[in-house]
């Protein structure tokens, strides 16, 4: 799984051309994607305690004067500080570990792995905004707003860098 795909010579064959970009774009099996899509099922999972837990802890002095500031950026910083950059890290070491048990790694497999995360969030948002007494414009709106999916987006990055991270050596050692 791991070998490496020699690179085509210039004014080599078409066919070695498609055998290099075939060898890059190996596809993982139905049964490691399941395994992924089961391993984001435990990921969100973990997430939401983990989540859960970090909003719990009490707030360190040096975020104190963040956590204090009026501002929107105050805000965000402090959630991305406090939250959302520890469980991008948490999601990554958890993403590392199951492309190595799964010896897969690729978008499928990111994407497989981070579903359940994305899924989750789409419909806690989705029901949240259907409570609200807003016009059904401003609704979408917020379901689709780029500052409301930032923060729903670091455990998907967390999984990529993971992705991005694990080498083919790492992968053939387990």
């Amino acid at each position: 799984m791991g070998a490496c795909v020699p690179l085509p010579q210039l004014g080599a064959s078409t066919s070695s051309s498609l055998r290099y970009i075939a060898g890059l774009m190996r596809r993982p099996s139905l049964s490691q994607l399941l395994w992924a899509f089961i391993a984001g099922c435990v990921l969100l999972s973990l997430a939401i305690f983990a989540m859960g837990f970090l909003a719990a802890l009490p707030v360190p002095g040096w975020l104190q004067p963040i956590r204090q500031s009026n501002g929107w950026t105050g805000a965000v910083l402090y959630a991305v500080l406090r939250i959302h950059l520890p469980m991008a890290v948490l999601a990554g070491l958890y993403a590392w570990a199951v492309f190595r048990l799964l010896r897969a790694r690729g978008l499928l497999v990111v994407l497989a792995l981070s579903a359940p995360w994305l899924i989750y969030c789409f419909v806690e948002a989705l029901s949240y905004y259907q409570e609200s007494r807003l016009a059904p414009v401003h609704k979408l709106m917020l379901l689709f707003a780029w500052h409301k999916w930032t923060a729903r987006l670091f455990v998907p990055l967390g999984v990529w860098v993971a992705s991005k991270v694990s080498s083919d050596k790492a992968q053939d050692v387990v």
